[in-house]
């Protein structure tokens, strides 16, 4: 995978009158413990692999990594790459060449997609329609607003333990982009995860305004 066009650009959302009126109201009630489980809670880690596969179902790329939550932050670690965002910019840290990338952590991104799903926050968007499947219950989302970055947003979500499974959607190159979870920990995230200090830069690029 590209990932600085994951990062960049790859953690949205039907029926009008009464009937949108009764379709929202449970449905917000369960992504709005989603939030509570991910975001209000505890701190939460996950398992997950990342998948990009083009229009004509060729596998573009697949990562694996571990996906750290704590409050508004977080930190994901790709092999020699590690993504954390203290709340308020984004840093991508790349062990290879020492190369530390901070910037605003962008609205229209893949990966702010990606975060706001997993934390439960949902206010830019509608579901559009929810469906069933073998124990899980899929969320299809669409755009509230005439912001339109992403296409067949999709959030599958456990019926049983009522977590994440896995979280899809398309650009507009029909390129089609799947998050996994493959599990989930409850246990304390150390503070050090977030701590920058850490790493050992040579090269620093600041791209804030």
């Amino acid at each position: 995978m590209n990932r600085r066009r994951f990062t960049g650009s790859i953690v949205c959302f039907i029926f009008a009158t009464t009937l949108f009126v009764h379709a929202q109201r449970v449905p917000d009630k369960e992504l709005a413990s989603l939030r509570q489980r991910y975001f209000s809670g505890s701190p939460v880690s996950m398992k997950i692999k990342v998948s990009q596969i083009e229009k004509g179902g060729d596998t573009i790329s697949i990562e694996y990594g571990d996906f750290y939550l704590k409050g508004s932050r977080f930190r994901i670690d790709f092999g020699d790459q590690v993504i954390v965002y203290d709340g308020k910019w984004l840093y991508t840290y790349t062990a290879f060449d020492s190369q530390l990338v901070v910037e605003a952590f962008d609205t229209t991104s893949a990966l702010r997609l990606i975060y706001d799903v997993i934390s439960g926050d949902l206010s830019r968007f509608y579901i559009r329609s929810i469906e069933r499947l073998k124990g899980f219950r899929i969320y299809r989302l669409d755009y509230k607003f005439r912001e339109v970055f992403y296409k067949d947003i999709g959030l599958e979500v456990n019926e049983g333990s009522g977590e994440v499974s896995k979280v899809e959607f398309k650009d507009f190159d029909d390129t089609l982009y799947c998050l996994d979870v493959l599990g989930v920990s409850y246990q304390e995230v150390e503070e050090s995860f977030f701590d920058l200090s850490n790493f050992r830069v040579k090269e620093r690029v600041d791209l804030r305004n």
